[in-house]
């Protein structure tokens, strides 16, 4: 079995180095033989067949490559969306979130109202960690979900506006799980402010973006990576004592929803999650 953390280690330093274009398997064993990294031609195509898997790059061990073909099984993988517009007729325009660098610009949340966050993932000792090409491929698949071209990507976080519900979606990764945030335009007015967060957070109960992501991830994570089909996938929220995240259990006894009880064995106590409140996860007012 290959180690994710090992096979993730092997493509960062693949990419520091002189992959820009389409490789032959000559020229991939060459520079793996450059890097050190070369443990015979099996072990090769073995880790180019299991990165595949995970969305990092595209193996193909036929002579297929001709562009089309190369576009279609990237899109059909989630690795690029094309974006549908009608200011794009002379020629097609994709939407690529893998070729982001780290030196791209961070989001900057000041002019919006933004939620606290909510995370969808999977408990450290099931997933690690979820790489960086599933990651990827979820963005991808969310832009084809709301077929929305007014998308501003990030590094490692990408903002959706939702046209129709007049707020955005911030995706962004965070080790083994997905934070998500939503946000919206801060008003002048009171009033005006009042009204535009109701109208959003009835949107988000009504339309449920954070059950896309999770169960868009969850497909991927069973296409890509099936050795953790049983892990279960949660929400997490932010204990306010520990700090650490906790997994919000699909039932709550106690009147008040927006209490909830840690799940870490060295806390355990009770504590109102702003989280709750924000995604009304069990928020009955909006149900109609």
């Amino acid at each position: 079995t290959i180690d994710d953390k090992l096979a993730s280690s092997v493509i960062d330093q693949i990419r520091a180095t002189r992959v820009h274009k389409i490789m032959t398997i000559q020229e991939i064993q060459s520079l793996a033989v450059d890097l050190g990294l070369y443990d015979g031609y099996n072990e090769l195509i073995a880790i180019l067949s299991y990165l595949h898997d995970l969305g990092e790059i595209i193996f193909c061990r036929k002579d297929d490559a001709t562009k089309n073909n190369i576009l279609s099984l990237m899109e059909a993988y989630d690795i690029l969306c094309t974006i549908e517009s009608d200011s794009y007729q002379d020629e097609r325009q994709y939407f690529v979130p893998y070729l982001l660098r780290p030196d791209v610009e961070q989001f900057d949340p000041t002019e919006y109202d933004v939620s606290e966050t909510l995370y969808i993932g999977y408990e450290n000792n099931d997933v690690p960690y979820i790489p960086d090409g599933i990651y990827y491929c979820l963005l991808s698949s969310c832009l084809k979900e709301w077929n929305n071209t007014a998308v501003e990507v990030y590094y490692q976080c990408a903002k959706y506006y939702l046209t129709e519900s007049c707020h955005y979606i911030i995706i962004k990764k965070d080790n083994s799980h997905i934070a998500l945030r939503y946000c919206y335009q801060k008003l002048d007015s009171k009033i005006s402010s009042n009204e535009m967060k109701s109208k959003v957070q009835t949107s988000i109960y009504s339309n449920r973006p954070h059950d896309i992501v999770k169960r868009r991830l969850s497909s991927l994570m069973n296409e890509r990576m099936p050795k953790f089909k049983q892990a279960s996938i949660r929400y997490y929220t932010r204990c306010n004592k520990c700090k650490k995240l906790t997994f919000i259990k699909d039932q709550n006894d106690l009147q008040d929803k927006s209490i909830i009880q840690c799940q870490n064995r060295k806390c355990y106590r009770f504590f109102e999650s702003q989280t709750i409140k924000d995604w009304m996860y069990w928020n009955e007012e909006h149900k109609k």
